[in-house]
């Protein structure tokens, strides 16, 4: 494996994704005025009047924190490594070439914070996330073994809140990428990070031409390539989990968590080291925390508008600078015809001109692509036969901070997935053209 240095001019090439850290950590020690940093440094704090870029090759990313710099720097060897995986997966499966080009190849997604180790009596800090991911992993490999009441032998995860087990070492290793949210490919051309082999593929298959996307949902018409894709799209119009606090249903556990969480729940555990904001969730105090910075980091180089995080500018250079505004999907009435650029707004429009109510725990209404290329109002919903029967089904409440009764637990406990009859009855509803 050949790593290159796209430090500004450098030119040197590793062997390693270790040995290509290290020597991108050897560009970075004059991004900060005390290095190394201090343990209780502030993410955020900054240096006013002074912007500072990063300076590898075709990242446009800037900052006015030197640790925030830092930070973002370092992901770029890993980046590499992971690029050059994915690269190596499609000469040796044949993979088409991705049609997104190049021009976001070296975009690479914000640390929020320093990456801390919350295994049991670690806490240790890491500032390079290729460091960081070897470090939880080594702790997964050395996992004490621990026996069921049944003699099994398993393997505890010792992660703060965790209570995952595992039957051995490689399994929990596994595991562990749960918590550090590890990226293991990412696409050569684009940059697209991905967590395993598959979903680059996938990344390759959606790009096929309409007609090479021979399969299509009945329900909003969507074209995908395999079969395969068709299934796990069709699963989205589903609704499997029903709230226990209120009619909301939801298709899968995260998203009924989530409802939980803003819905009924008080609770915001995530609270900010610079000013006196707590959030629900940790992607809403990250999205916060990027409030304290006088920069949008990402300025796109052909317009120069610039963006607050790397998955904005992706998707606003596709859009405007690759697909064309003219492919912006378009929300019709389809009470008064009137056309709308967002859902949203059609959604309040529904609500204030023509009184339609929403329905339980939504803030809008979900919409469907017709022939015609308008999305109008979606007016069927899918639900899994348990929830069509009544039977209640429970998920997510105690991890978003609701208290359950005993019977509420052994529901959560019990909790069953959609039945193999209520899948086939989906299947009947797909169409192959």
């Amino acid at each position: 494996m050949s790593l290159a240095c796209e430090w500004d001019d450098c030119t040197t090439k590793c062997d390693t994704r270790d040995a290509l850290c290290a020597h991108v950590r050897e560009h970075s020690r004059h991004l900060h005025p005390n290095w190394p940093p201090r343990s209780d440094e502030s993410l955020h704090a900054a240096y006013p009047g002074e912007t500072m870029g990063c300076l590898w090759k075709d990242c446009p990313y800037e900052t006015d924190s030197p640790l925030q710099l830092l930070l973002h720097v370092s992901f770029h060897p890993y980046h590499a490594y992971i690029k050059e995986e994915g690269r190596r997966v499609q000469a040796k499966e044949n993979l088409t070439v991705c049609s997104y080009g190049d021009e976001t190849r070296n975009l690479v997604p914000p640390i929020g914070e320093i990456l801390v180790c919350h295994w049991r009596d670690c806490g240790e800090q890491f500032y390079c996330p290729n460091s960081f991911y070897s470090h939880v992993e080594e702790h997964g490999l050395k996992a004490p073994h621990d026996q069921t009441e049944d003699g099994k032998s398993i393997l505890k995860c010792l992660w703060k809140d965790c209570n995952s087990v595992a039957k051995d070492k490689h399994k929990l290793k596994g595991h562990c990428t749960v918590h550090t949210h590890k990226k293991a490919v990412a696409c050569p051309t684009c940059g697209a990070l991905f967590s395993c082999k598959t979903k680059l593929r996938d990344h390759y298959i959606r790009q096929a031409s309409i007609d090479e996307a021979c399969y299509q949902c009945s329900h909003c018409l969507k074209r995908l390539p395999s079969e395969r894709l068709l299934r796990d799209h069709m699963n989205q119009h589903v609704s499997r989990y029903k709230c226990h606090l209120c009619p909301m249903t939801c298709p899968t556990t995260s998203a009924l968590r989530r409802h939980v969480a803003h819905r009924h729940s008080e609770k915001r555990p995530y609270s900010c080291d610079i000013c006196n904001f707590s959030s629900k969730t940790a992607s809403d105090l990250k999205r916060h925390k990027d409030t304290h910075s006088l920069l949008d980091p990402y300025k796109c180089p052909q317009c120069s508008q610039t963006f607050r995080c790397a998955p904005t500018f992706r998707a606003h250079f596709r859009l405007q600078h690759q697909t064309g505004p003219e492919n912006v999907p378009l929300y019709q009435c389809h009470m008064c015809e009137r056309i709308f650029c967002h859902g949203g707004t059609l959604s309040t429009h529904l609500v204030n001109v023509h009184d339609f109510k929403l329905p339980p725990g939504h803030t809008r209404f979900r919409y469907v692509e017709n022939a015609d290329g308008f999305h109008r109002l979606q007016t069927v919903r899918f639900e899994s036969l348990h929830l069509a029967s009544g039977t209640p089904l429970v998920a997510a409440s105690a991890a978003a901070g609701v208290d359950l009764s005993p019977n509420e637990q052994q529901q959560l406990t019990n909790l069953e997935m959609l039945s193999e009859t209520a899948c086939c009855e989906l299947l009947d509803a797909v169409s192959t053209n």
